[in-house]
């Protein structure tokens, strides 16, 4: 019987929230298990994996360390004893705490691909001269793709976004492509003339109609209220086209201008 009594002694003796647990997780059976060491102190809170079944006990007459052996006792309270008998099984001599309100969700880790849906939308494309060319000179592709901006709610907190071209993808639609960090510019804001070479333009060996196409890279920045910090990764796109006309020229003599006499010979 002492034996019995150090134990209640132990159990009386833990801490309240690891030696208890909810009323309904007592019948249940999810409640801590208690341990008795060979010094005879008592742990509670791991899980008792028995022989056999997952889950199930052993009777009281199977062999095991988890199986206190009290038939010799015959004396003490009939309540206390058995709960002292049954300390495995049982979950009586343990004070039920009451539930505790549950915390507030956790805010979802936010990553490149949810920030997809804020992207800007595309910048023109546009060719010079007037989107059309001629074979053998260059045409001057460029856009004004440049950083952009967005506020909005994302898992319903309120973000603003920064989005920050790092680089720059030309499909000239003739086979020929070029990557890039520059976004291009024109003729105009670079003080060079017509058909001068440019770091995006492009020639075109044979006349036709062409699709040209940009798409940028962006890396984006987060703001939550309290500052930006960057989002691992990269988003691409949107794309953004445009339609050249390439032509091809050549030296003809005409008895006047074709503008005036277009069924003239040469025109």
């Amino acid at each position: 019987m002492l034996d019995q009594l150090a134990l209640l002694l132990g159990l009386i003796a833990l801490d309240p929230f690891e030696a208890t647990c909810e009323v309904g997780g007592r019948y249940a059976g999810s409640c801590p298990w208690a341990d008795i060491n060979d010094d005879g102190s008592v742990d509670v809170g791991d899980d008792i994996t028995w022989p056999g079944d997952p889950g199930t006990p052993p009777s009281p007459d199977s062999p095991g360390d988890n199986h206190h052996d009290n038939d010799n006792s015959d004396d003490g309270d009939g309540t206390l004893k058995d709960c002292l008998d049954k300390y495995n099984d049982s979950r009586f001599c343990f004070t039920p705490q009451p539930p505790t309100e549950p915390g507030e969700p956790a805010t979802p880790t936010i990553t490149i691909t949810d920030l997809a849906t804020f992207l800007p939308t595309p910048a023109p494309l546009t060719a010079e001269p007037d989107n059309i060319g001629i074979t053998g000179k260059h045409t001057n592709l460029y856009t004004t793709t440049t950083t952009h901006t967005a506020h909005g709610t994302l898992f319903d907190h309120p973000i603003t976004v920064r989005f920050t071209p790092i680089e720059h993808h030309f499909d000239y639609g003739d086979t020929t492509t070029l990557t890039t960090t520059n976004a291009g510019s024109s003729w105009t804001s670079l003080n060079l003339p017509t058909f001068a070479p440019t770091p995006t333009s492009h020639i075109f060996t044979a006349r036709g109609t062409y699709t040209a196409t940009h798409t940028p890279t962006y890396t984006a920045e987060l703001n939550l209220g309290n500052g930006w910090y960057t989002i691992p990764g990269t988003l691409t796109g949107p794309t953004s086209q445009q339609t050249i006309i390439i032509y091809t020229t050549s030296t003809t003599l005409v008895t006047g201008p074709c503008t005036t006499k277009p069924t003239a010979p040469g025109c």
